[in-house]
């Protein structure tokens, strides 16, 4: 559900910016045909897929790989760990 409000904001967002870039550029009536569309949902597709991903592994690596306790980020501390432990 999040991954499709994204894309929804996205999909306005990147919208408003194509088309203020467009008048600025003055392109053709063509261009607002044919092209515009496909660009934004480009756009708005890998800027989705990009945020979504970027929090997956950021909350996947967060909880998998980050070390629990100061100790653990250095290699001095884990001797230490290991040496307390048995």
């Amino acid at each position: 559900m999040l991954l499709l409000s994204s894309f929804h904001v996205r999909v306005n967002l990147d919208g408003l910016f194509f088309q203020i870039a467009a008048v600025l550029r003055k392109r053709k009536p063509e261009y607002y045909l044919y092209k515009l569309f496909p660009e934004i949902l480009q756009s708005a597709s890998f800027l989705t897929a990009n945020g979504a991903l970027y929090i997956t592994f950021f909350c996947v690596l967060s909880t998998c790989a980050i070390p629990k306790k100061a100790s653990e980020f250095s290699v001095a501390g884990q001797i230490w760990s290991l040496l307390m432990a048995g």
